[in-house]
């Protein structure tokens, strides 16, 4: 790969002085690559950045190709102007941050891309520092509807139908991003505790006309967890999810064409061979989504 010279002048800020962003595009996504200046300069010294960026990016030479092959396409970066401190973290909120401290490099991944390898990312990065991915776990998709929406009241309880396969049942962990697919959890009972683990495989999306029953607190996933790039010798770690049978730990969401909106809040609790939710608190009335349009659940 014989990247272009920059034609912008590098951005820089308060939150990260002196570096330089490219982008490099891909079919349905960007690929971002921060790396430090080797120089200081004002922000009047365009030139100067152009030549120093240019320098950065000859120094990561020796480490792209690898990144190439393992994407399965090359990349063709290009120096893009960054003004605001917070920038580059809104621009890549759909991506996996990995980063070397020795090099002063960071990645920003698409999980879209991400999630179709199924190799582990090669030397050096699979060294490098993997941000964790902050992703909802869905316990189960619930078919309510008008009759059971309108029964949701405090004491109520509502099964939870896939934790009655056993030993474990099977859930989904969706990026808080609500971009790059879903991606399967395992849910098992050990030594009076719940716990979930990733799979490492993509899950289908839950049908739209259906709820769902999702711990309330964000979990994060490791990339490696996420999509199945762990050694498969070695048994899952289980997320940290301490309080997942703690009261009103669970949201019953409504189905996507109801908006998404909360619907009540409860407590996980054993029913013979599952787990029911028992609710704690619902909204007022006046805030509930109306279930006339939820007519084709059931």
């Amino acid at each position: 790969m014989t990247p272009p010279l920059p034609s912008a002048a590098a951005g820089h800020s308060s939150a990260a002085r002196f570096r330089h962003l490219f982008t490099a595009r891909l079919p349905d996504s960007t690929v971002g690559l921060s790396l430090a200046a080797r120089t200081p300069y004002s922000s009047r010294a365009s030139g100067r950045a152009t030549l120093d960026a240019a320098s950065a990016l000859y120094q990561a030479e020796r480490w792209l190709p690898a990144l190439e092959d393992w994407l399965g396409t090359g990349l063709v970066p290009q120096l893009t102007t960054v003004t605001e401190p917070l920038a580059e973290s809104l621009m890549f909120n759909q991506h996996v941050t990995v980063s070397s401290a020795e090099i002063d490099a960071r990645l920003h991944l698409p999980i879209s891309t991400l999630r179709g390898l199924r190799e582990p990312p090669p030397a050096p990065f699979s060294q490098w520092s993997w941000k964790p991915v902050r992703t909802e776990l869905v316990l189960d998709t619930l078919p309510l509807g008008p009759s059971e929406l309108d029964a949701l009241e405090v004491g109520a309880l509502v099964l939870l139908p896939a934790s009655f396969a056993t030993p474990s049942w099977t859930g989904t962990l969706q990026p808080v991003s609500r971009q790059g697919g879903s991606f399967g959890a395992r849910l098992y009972e050990s030594g009076g505790r719940l716990c979930a683990t990733g799979t490492g495989d993509e899950a289908s999306s839950a049908p739209n006309d259906h709820a769902t029953a999702r711990f309330r607190r964000p979990v994060e996933a490791t990339p490696f967890e996420l999509f199945g790039w762990r050694d498969p010798d070695r048994e899952p770690t289980p997320f940290e999810t301490p309080e997942l049978l703690s009261a009103g730990a669970i949201l019953i969401q409504s189905s996507p064409v109801m908006k998404s909106q909360p619907l009540a809040t409860g407590q996980l609790i054993p029913v013979g061979s599952g787990f029911a939710i028992r609710i704690d608190a619902v909204p007022p009335s006046s805030h509930r989504p109306t279930s006339r349009t939820d007519t084709t659940a059931g």
